[in-house]
């Protein structure tokens, strides 16, 4: 299975704008030790980070400043699956807006994060998910640092509503 993945980022340069695009190999992006024995290399296997722009310092450590990044964006896709993630930053990189795609052909899944440094971490302050297919929409507060911190605040799944 060979699943093409890609990797563009946008960086405030003198003149402006650029954007420059990178191919990942498979190896590059996915954690292959996380997979199982018998396990398959799939579009949704584990990816080796979180965030789209810790891909983006092997291909430009030598000048890598990432208060200089405004985009990163990674596509992945294997014949009738496309999953997009997309990576937007401001104040220095210490803001972040997060957005996945999952574009199946029976199924959709979008998950927004707005994120924020705090010390050398980032944290999710807002996360929304929203599938179709299995219809449900989720708002939730979260702390990456602190697992134990997660507040639904509102959720809808079929005729039911839940908030907290």
């Amino acid at each position: 299975m060979e699943i093409k993945i890609s990797l563009s980022r946008k960086k405030k340069t003198l003149e402006g704008y650029s954007w420059k695009e990178y191919s990942l190999k498979q190896e590059e992006y996915f954690d292959l030790d996380m997979l199982e024995e018998d396990e398959k290399l799939d579009i949704d296997s584990i990816p080796l980070y979180s965030r789209t722009i810790d891909y983006l310092y092997k291909f430009e450590k030598e000048n890598f400043k990432e208060e200089d990044i405004v985009e990163t964006k990674i596509m992945l896709s294997y014949r009738t699956k496309t999953k997009i993630l997309s990576e937007k930053l401001w104040n220095d990189g210490n803001n972040c807006l997060i957005e996945r795609m999952d574009l199946y052909p029976d199924y959709y899944f979008n998950l927004l994060i707005i994120g924020t440094r705090v010390g050398d971490k980032f944290d999710e302050t807002i996360r929304i998910e929203k599938s179709v297919g299995m219809e449900t929409f989720d708002i939730v507060m979260h702390s990456i640092s602190d697992a134990k911190t997660e507040d639904l605040i509102y959720s809808y799944s079929g005729e039911k509503y839940k908030t907290t």
